[in-house]
């Protein structure tokens, strides 16, 4: 359960952040730090906590440590002042600070992992939110009766960087389940993908689910909501 800052620009980002700390001596309660320096094509887990139960939070970024180069700014009213050197003070202490930058401000919105995306272009943000807990998701994408039928899929929130062997159980006229591929997750635990297999003998079935399974064959988690295939026998 982290907040992870991914460097996508072609050179080094540093990062600034604004975080509520509870146990802090601050008037309010909001710490400010800087700079992390992340490396192009590189990750840095910046906030290794438990992302459910945090306040407010918020992050600037720039090419260079004196508002120099590139940036990653808000858009919105969350200026505050910063030093162009290292920096670890309340949020009121304005003491030795260089510049005021507006900061982006980060919902959590109960995700256990956050991912901020930083790049390729200047200025250029993506968010991308893992669940707590696993979720396994299918739904079937093209249907052609007497022909072939393609399944799509998408998990979210596995153990990071394994496989997932992907089985579709249930379909009518097959007395084994099929075999729909692998997948490796990513570094979120995330993966996608679809699996087309030719209809042949099975019928329409619509409580068809997909198991995902690892490589100890330990079932890790079915879809929760079945699908339904528009095969024809």
């Amino acid at each position: 359960m982290a907040l992870y800052f991914q460097n996508m620009f072609s050179g080094t980002i540093w990062i600034a952040f604004l975080y509520y700390d509870p146990a802090s001596p601050c008037q309010p309660p909001l710490v400010k730090q800087g700079w992390w320096a992340v490396p192009s094509g590189q990750s840095f887990n910046a906030w290794n906590t438990d992302l459910e139960n945090v306040g407010p939070a918020a992050f600037y970024a720039e090419e260079f440590k004196d508002s120099g180069g590139a940036t990653w700014s808000g858009t919105g009213n969350n200026w505050y002042q910063i030093k162009d050197g290292g920096f670890s003070q309340c949020y009121s202490d304005n003491s030795g600070c260089d510049q005021q930058p507006d900061f982006v401000p980060l919902d959590f919105q109960g995700y256990c992992d956050v991912t901020v995306i930083l790049g390729p272009a200047p200025g250029a943000t993506q968010i991308i939110y893992a669940p707590c807990v696993p979720m396994l998701t299918a739904y079937p994408s093209t249907q052609a009766p007497n022909f072939y039928t393609t399944v799509s899929y998408t998990g979210t929130g596995f153990p990071s960087n394994i496989s997932v062997y992907l089985f579709l159980v249930g379909i009518q006229g097959r007395s084994a389940p099929l075999a729909a591929g692998f997948q490796n997750t990513d570094a979120n635990g995330n993966f996608s993908g679809a699996y087309s297999f030719i209809c042949g003998d099975a019928a329409p079935s619509a409580n068809v689910v997909l198991e995902a399974w690892n490589e100890a064959n330990t079932l890790l988690l079915a879809s929760a909501t079945p699908i339904s295939l528009g095969c024809s026998p």
